[in-house]
């Protein structure tokens, strides 16, 4: 059984080895018990020095070319893919010691079972080259991915391995939306009830830094909003079951919710106002979902955040 992992990367050179070496160091103990794993790398077209890392590791499959976002040059490397398995990883994160045998072994013994999801770590780098874990994600009911993980709470994307038949169900990352393509993805997934199951271990650690599209601030909270919108109106149009339907309502309500109490946050009370009305307008029932909802997030808090975490 094949492994392919994919990473998308843009000017990653002071993090991209430490991703590879990552994989590089579980092949020996997948060969042994009978798996494969090939790495895919799609740049593109860093100017920080990335290419002189990725010349290093000639097992590499890499290819250097531009992409329209993030999401385009994950589907460029799921097309690419051979693999049995899919998993993304990010060119400034890290695969947990054993994490690939973990979850493969999972794959192996579960042939009825199209994805696998583990625990998450965030970690940061210290200034002497330490690292300090600043939260751990081990939650069942997250791993396992509900609609409410996707709406509102912590998707765990890159901890989620997909057997390659989910991409030729469920379909490509959509570039309509280039924020949030990865929960499109996940809703998609569970919309079309993929099967799914969860593994015991941390398997993906991200690292927190000010570059990092997952922890940076390369993007704003309003853009993130604004994707989402249009994520909810575009799927609501599309929508061809109830069950979509209730899925996508549910999410325009937390986007129309969480945009209103934001800006009454900044203080534009006005503004605020005509936001409720227009969504009155798309969804009377909006204000009851997204209490409903934000009562839900309020009680999952620790799951996502533990005890403890520094985050």
């Amino acid at each position: 059984m094949l492994l392919s992992i994919v990473t998308p990367l843009l000017n990653a050179g002071h993090h991209v080895a430490d991703a590879i070496d990552s994989v590089a160091q579980q092949r020996d103990a997948l060969r042994a018990e009978g798996f494969a794993v090939e790495h895919i790398v799609i740049d593109g077209g860093s100017t920080d020095g990335t290419h002189a890392v990725l010349a290093r590791y000639p097992h590499l499959r890499t290819v250097i070319a531009p992409d329209r976002n993030l999401y385009d040059a994950i589907n460029k490397g799921i097309g690419l893919a051979t693999g049995d398995v899919v998993a993304l990883l990010n060119g400034d994160d890290l695969f947990a010691p054993g994490a690939l045998l973990t979850m493969m072994r999972a794959f192996a013994s579960r042939p009825e079972i199209d994805s696998f999801c583990g625990g998450v770590e965030v970690f940061a780098d210290g200034p002497k080259g330490e690292t300090t874990v600043l939260t751990r994600i081990e939650s069942a009911p997250i791993k396992q991915l509900r609609p409410c993980d996707v709406i509102s709470g912590v998707p765990l994307t890159n901890a989620r391995f997909f057997r390659r038949r989910v991409f030729d169900l469920v379909g490509p990352f959509d570039l309509r939306f280039p924020i949030a393509s990865d929960r499109d993805f996940l809703m998609r997934v569970i919309l079309a009830g993929v099967r799914r199951d969860v593994v015991e271990p941390v398997v993906y650690r991200y690292r927190a830094h000010a570059r990092s599209l997952t922890f940076g601030p390369l993007e704003g909270r309003a853009r993130c909003r604004y994707d989402y919108a249009q994520l909810t109106v575009a799927r609501l149009a599309e929508a061809a079951s109830p069950q979509a339907r209730a899925a996508y309502r549910s999410w325009a309500a937390w986007v129309i919710g969480y945009d209103v109490f934001s800006t009454v946050r900044q203080g534009h009370g006005g503004t605020a106002l005509r936001k409720v009305f227009d969504g009155l307008r798309r969804d009377p029932l909006w204000p009851a979902r997204f209490l409903r909802m934000a009562v839900d997030h309020w009680r999952e808090r620790r799951q996502r955040h533990p005890a403890g975490a520094a985050v």
